[in-house]
């Protein structure tokens, strides 16, 4: 639905694209949509997966783009979408990434990116839950964010960041992402914390 522009990751979505996909989706475009990219130099989006049932193995991907709309007072009509180059995992040791980024795992060759779509966002207090399509590994699963603010609610006047930790746990067996069964854990933690910046047209 959301498409980048060419030319890399790092890239924000155009406005035109942005403002179409969110009329697809259904959000009232009556209503002005602030639109924000993704601040990479501020955002990180980490992993958390058992091994041999005695500790933890922690990752990162390096390469991530996306972006939010947003309409002030209306959480319910925020869309957002983020995309992660599967190319760009890290996980301690080049060993390790290659082995994460190779076709037991991620397959980055065959399935080079990793993203996420939202569908619907909820908002209780401080607790927004932002259900949504994840595609992993050419499968794509029904996931729940569930997310906190870290910046000044509504955003700032001055036109600054919109900070969110948000967090899920998936399966990668869900993904077709079953190799080393006996030794690396079924259950993936993903913990994403995102700021936000106005888009520059």
């Amino acid at each position: 639905m959301f498409s980048l522009k060419a030319g890399g990751m790092r890239r924000s979505l155009s406005i035109p694209l942005f403002a179409a996909a969110l009329s697809v989706a259904g959000a009232p475009m009556a209503r002005a949509a602030e639109v924000f990219d993704l601040d990479p130099a501020r955002s990180s989006i980490t992993f958390t997966i058992g091994v041999l049932g005695l500790s933890h193995r922690n990752g990162r991907f390096g390469d991530v783009a996306g972006a939010l709309a947003r309409t002030a007072g209306r959480p319910q009509d925020d869309q957002v979408m983020v995309e992660i180059r599967a190319a760009s995992v890290e996980c301690g040791s080049p060993g390790c990434d290659q082995l994460v980024a190779g076709p037991h795992f991620f397959d980055a060759a065959r399935f080079p990116v990793v993203s996420f779509q939202s569908r619907k966002v909820t908002a209780t207090g401080d607790v927004i839950r932002v259900a949504g399509d994840l595609t992993l590994h050419g499968v794509t699963r029904a996931v729940i964010l569930t997310a906190q603010r870290r910046s000044p609610e509504p955003a700032p006047a001055d036109g600054g960041p919109l900070a969110f930790t948000a967090s899920t746990t998936v399966r990668r067996s869900d993904f077709n992402m079953s190799s080393y069964r006996l030794a690396v854990g079924d259950f993936v933690t993903l913990t994403i914390r995102a700021t936000f910046v106005p888009h520059l047209q």
